[in-house]
């Protein structure tokens, strides 16, 4: 088992294994296929059928897992090269930021560490 150690403030240094990193990082992915309905939805409000708005999501992640992984970029950097000024990307980030989509992202994963670690 894979295994390094980091600081945990309360006790002092901790062991973190491999498979509690990737459980805490990667199941509440935000575009995870579980949280995809709500894209579907709106998608079908604005005249797309679901299958379409899936294969677009499929497409985006794959893309920008593809672009990440690449070039090698800050995901800061990757944001700012696809918001326009004024432009339809810059909106929704706005919108995701204004309704707290970056805390229910770190909230989701203290309740997945909370549960590993059995303090939930």
């Amino acid at each position: 088992m894979n295994c390094w150690r980091t600081w945990d403030l309360s006790s002092g240094w901790i062991g973190i294994t491999w498979e509690s990193a990737v459980s805490s990082q990667a199941a509440p992915l935000p575009l995870s296929p579980c949280s995809w309905k709500p894209w579907g939805d709106a998608g079908c409000k604005h005249g797309l059928t679901r299958p379409v708005v899936y294969k677009l999501i499929a497409q985006m992640l794959a893309g920008t897992g593809k672009m990440a992984l690449k070039s090698g970029d800050h995901p800061g950097q990757m944001k700012d090269a696809v918001c326009s000024p004024a432009g339809t990307t810059i909106v929704g980030v706005s919108t995701l930021e204004k309704n707290g989509f970056r805390f229910a992202v770190i909230d989701a994963i203290d309740q997945i560490q909370n549960k590993i670690h059995g303090k939930a």
